[in-house]
């Protein structure tokens, strides 16, 4: 889309580089933690949790103000993230259980990380963490796409998911 064509103010701009910032915490923590000293539980602490309030206090305010275009990409956001989630889950649930080629729970995993307990294993708490910082990153790449690219052509958002999972394949956490 042209910037001409979006007619946003610069607050309303502004305030979507924030919550595009704020969307990309998440995602990017896993393999950050996976090369680098600081572990998934404390950057659970300085940056994820600190970025979901402030990506939810944008959007809120988006809403409040009358930013249309940023509330609806929020909340556009968190239905397609849930639903992609889910997508994958599936995928991954068939790889694995069927052809031995997924990951078991990545969920799980994120869990254990972020709740630091990775020596004692999963718990349920840990496990609700998890799916919810897994649900969280859905959100995010969502937001990331429907704030950059808008309302585009399939293939675009076929092109977007390709690069996300090759990054993330290729990262030091693959």
């Amino acid at each position: 889309m042209a910037m001409q064509r979006l007619n946003l103010s610069v607050g309303e701009l502004v305030a979507t580089g924030v919550a595009l910032i704020a969307a990309s915490v998440s995602p990017l923590a896993f393999d950050w933690s996976a090369g680098s000293a600081m572990s998934l539980h404390r950057l659970g602490e300085v940056a994820i949790l600190p970025a979901l309030g402030v990506w939810i206090l944008v959007v809120a305010v988006a809403a409040g103000v009358g930013w249309r275009r940023l509330m609806t990409a929020g909340l556009l956001a968190v239905l397609a993230g849930v639903l992609a989630t889910a997508a994958l889950e599936f995928v991954r649930i068939v790889g694995f259980r069927l052809f031995d080629t997924m990951p078991g729970s990545m969920p799980m995993l994120m869990g254990v990380q972020l709740t630091d307990r990775f020596m004692q294993g999963p718990s349920i708490g840990s496990n609700l963490i998890g799916w919810g910082d897994h649900v969280w990153n859905g959100i995010g790449f969502a937001f990331i796409y429907i704030a950059l690219f808008g309302r585009m052509r399939w293939w675009v958002g076929t092109a977007y998911a390709l690069v996300i999972a090759t990054i993330f394949m290729t990262g030091p956490a693959s």
